[in-house]
């Protein structure tokens, strides 16, 4: 595995398609079903290029049976989970920005209810308050996608592992704060989830700030007098770097690959140690408090939001906020899950090359610790000098949600 300073210089791409690691039937409609488990599918038997198990490969000079440890990040449209029974009703006005996003486009705009937390009591606005912060640390360390049952009217009267986790989340908090009589209403859990799809757009919107500079995109818009040939030229360029980079951006260096470099390129480092470690509400450091290395989770949603960013530039001109598509369940969970399993499964086989006494160390063990212990180090937040915000027990926290999922 590549040293934790990892040059990224210009990028070229080649037109040759890749293989794929894991693969997933954009057909199965199942995968998110909370009663049934991930079916996955081998990738084709031919029109790929080998990736040798040892050493780099030039994508130029790529040919030969498939590899199995290819990863194809590739976005896939996710299906809607089956709705289970649930004892408590949750309105339509429950409804998050990334379950409103599953309704597609809407043939005229609909009128929502403010949900502004000062309309709340105050002890309400404590909880709530208190319950989002414990919920972005579920979504960092275990759930970054949380199931729900649907949108709409349809969803009343059923629960969910979104709305478990939202009651978990508000519960653990009234009982940090002494307020455990306080029981949560609709208006606290709507919210709640409502906050969702802002922090995972934060993090979208930190990996945008790396992406140009990581893989060599140009905005037309910082050309130099450039005539309508320099921006179609340019255009063109950026579009071509994506369509190759979307297989293999993972990579230390996305034109010569090789297993033990997968999700070693230095955009992850950044991107990771920017939106946990930085200053005032980007100091989430305390998020990790208790851990040797980061677990997959994480690292995975990480990795997604990348691919999210980079994919902005799929026309070849980078595309507005308002353009470019939600970083949200309905688009990416599919993806980050794949992008978990490929991870656990590279974890595999570089403890297969440990035992074969090829590698000293497990590459994906190392990244784990790496990405951790670097972001402490540049951002000044050794492990023993992180304050847990509000004197929370971090540790009983993390309890509760793992006793949850098992529940659930």
């Amino acid at each position: 595995m590549a040293d934790n300073h990892l040059g990224v210089g210009a990028l070229t791409h080649s037109n040759q398609a890749l293989p794929q690691l894991l693969t997933l039937d954009a057909n199965d409609r199942d995968l998110l079903h909370e009663e049934e488990t991930e079916r996955w599918h081998p990738p084709p038997a031919s029109g790929w290029g080998q990736m040798p198990d040892d050493g780099p490969v030039d994508r130029e000079e790529q040919s030969g049976p498939v590899s199995s440890l290819q990863i194809n990040m590739r976005t896939i449209e996710p299906a809607y989970p089956r709705a289970r029974k649930r004892q408590r009703a949750i309105d339509d006005e429950e409804d998050s920005e990334e379950e409103d996003d599953d309704a597609g486009e809407p043939s005229a705009p609909k009128k929502k209810k403010s949900r502004s937390i000062a309309d709340l009591p105050e002890e309400h606005q404590k909880i709530c308050d208190a319950a989002f912060d414990n919920l972005k640390i579920e979504l960092t360390l275990h759930t970054p996608f949380p199931v729900s049952v649907g949108r709409g009217r349809s969803a009343r009267a059923h629960t969910d592992k979104f709305t478990e986790l939202l009651l978990t989340a508000f519960t653990e908090a009234a009982f940090e704060l002494e307020l455990e009589d306080v029981e949560p209403t609709k208006a606290d859990l709507a919210l709640i989830r409502s906050r969702v799809p802002q922090f995972r757009s934060g993090l979208k919107a930190t990996a945008r700030e790396f992406v140009p500079g990581a893989y060599g995109f140009v905005d037309i818009l910082t050309l130099r007098n450039p005539t309508q040939a320099d921006i179609n030229t340019q255009v063109e360029k950026n579009r071509h770097k994506v369509n190759g980079l979307l297989e293999t951006f993972i990579y230390t260096d996305p034109d010569k690959i090789s297993p033990e470099t997968m999700f070693g390129h230095q955009i992850f480092q950044h991107v990771f140690t920017a939106y946990y470690f930085g200053d005032g509400d980007k100091n989430r450091a305390f998020y990790f408090e208790g851990k040797g290395e980061l677990p997959f989770v994480t690292i995975a949603l990480v990795v997604v939001a990348v691919l999210c960013a980079i994919e902005e530039w799929s026309t070849g001109r980078r595309q507005t906020k308002k353009e470019a598509k939600k970083f949200s369940h309905k688009n990416y969970a599919k993806t980050y899950e794949a992008t978990l399993a490929g991870l656990k499964k590279w974890q595999g086989h570089c403890e297969q090359r440990v035992q074969q006494g090829r590698d000293a160390t497990n590459a994906a063990t190392d990244l784990q610790e790496r990405l951790l212990r670097v972001a402490r180090t540049v951002s000044h937040k050794p492990e023993d000098e992180v304050e847990q915000e509000g004197g929370r027990d971090l540790f009983s926290m993390d309890a509760m949600f793992a006793q949850q999922s098992r529940v659930v």
